[in-house]
């Protein structure tokens, strides 16, 4: 039997890893090189990525190293608020960068 595969990249409704909008899939597809590379993952890789949790692994792992998280006002993918959650229960030493459109600044 072939495994089945999912792709890693796709718009909102495709069955994809990652959900971008348009011009972010434009802006991902323009960094990565033509040919050879398959932009797919394995299907079963989905069930452990449903029980994955970053925030849980920062919470057990990495309450001890300090951090630098950035965030982008605009990110679909991670957005935000998620980051922010993330540094208020990271080591205090942790830095975050959060970068709007026009500006970047450190919080």
């Amino acid at each position: 039997m072939e495994p089945a595969y999912v792709r890693l990249v796709g718009r909102p409704g495709d069955l994809a890893i990652m959900l971008l909008p348009e011009d972010q899939m434009t802006v991902y597809f323009s960094k990565h090189p033509k040919g050879g590379w398959k932009p797919y993952v394995l299907g079963r890789l989905l069930i452990e990525m449903m029980t994955y949790s970053p925030i849980h692994s920062l919470q057990k792992e990495m309450l001890q190293t300090p951090v630098l998280m950035l965030s982008c006002s605009s990110d679909a993918l991670c957005v935000p608020d998620a980051i922010r959650k993330a540094h208020s229960l990271s080591n205090p030493a942790s830095k975050l960068l959060y970068r709007h459109p026009r500006t970047a600044c450190l919080m």
